[in-house]
């Protein structure tokens, strides 16, 4: 079972998920149901609650955050995203 740290910090610490990855975090959080805007508003506000945004901002661009490296690493092991 893969699993890998979401980049939305709960109470500024990741949340581990397991083998549905995002999918099953939007489930539970209910983010399948909000616009894609919507969903960026509520990643933004999480990183900025969370105090891990970085420099430049997280607000109205791809955020740069504490963890990215290590997000995008994880992320570049999995197999759907070497499939694409």
């Amino acid at each position: 079972m893969n699993s890998y740290y979401c980049a939305v910090p709960k109470r500024s610490a990741s949340k581990r998920v397991g083998h549905e990855g995002a999918f099953a975090f939007a489930r539970v959080t209910g983010l399948m149901t909000r616009s894609k805007q919507d969903i960026r508003e509520r990643v933004w506000h999480e990183l900025e609650s969370g105090r891990v945004g970085r420099f430049p901002g997280t607000r109205g661009r791809i955020p740069n955050f504490v963890g990215a490296e290590r997000a995008a690493d994880r992320l570049s092991e999995l197999d759907v995203w070497k499939r694409a």
